[in-house]
């Protein structure tokens, strides 16, 4: 999917899902944002691709990165703000690595924030998860050893923050405004 410098890409208000299954880093990466994505309301953009991939900066409703197969692709984070209501990675079976550190874009998670099974997560040395839940949200990270995914800041979203945990995790340092 690439979106021109004068197009849209508008998801909708119904809780579409929309999965892009290619893969691939630089100009060939499977979304290239020159302009605008409409995130939907209750929507999803999913990636799926099994081989390594670069995850476009956007503005998303709730992103998932959960390869359909392969050998453990890396999916690489771009430089830039990646935004999202719920951020879901991985499917519990198929394994993905998360390269958080080699562009250190700035996370900004204001839903479920959920580690799967089989996800290595690595993470960034400059830059913070901020989790900005809109009331009560989940954070889970199911991998048998959790993942340390670095620095975490939650603070207020549009109402009072609650972050549940829905299992143990593991941060380098987390900062509670």
């Amino acid at each position: 999917l690439n979106i021109g410098a004068n197009d849209t890409f508008d998801l909708g208000a119904s809780g579409y899902t929309f999965t892009l299954t290619g893969s691939g880093t630089g100009l060939s990466r499977p979304f290239i944002n020159n302009n605008t994505l409409t995130a939907g309301s209750s929507s999803t953009f999913k990636f799926t691709g099994t081989t390594d991939s670069d995850i476009q900066n956007a503005t998303y409703d709730n992103l998932t990165l959960a390869p359909s197969g392969g050998s453990n692709p890396t999916y690489a984070l771009m430089t830039g703000t990646i935004a999202t209501d719920s951020f879901i990675i991985g499917d519990g079976s198929n394994a993905v690595t998360i390269d958080w550190n080699t562009n250190d874009p700035t996370l900004n998670v204001a839903g479920d924030f959920t580690l799967s099974a089989s996800v290595t997560w690595t993470k960034s040395t400059t830059a913070t998860l901020n989790l900005r839940p809109r009331g009560t949200k989940t954070w889970t990270d199911s991998n048998s050893t959790k993942q340390d995914v670095g620095a975490v800041s939650v603070a207020n979203g549009s109402v009072t923050p609650t972050i549940n945990l829905g299992s143990s995790v593991s941060a380098t340092s987390l900062t509670i405004d």
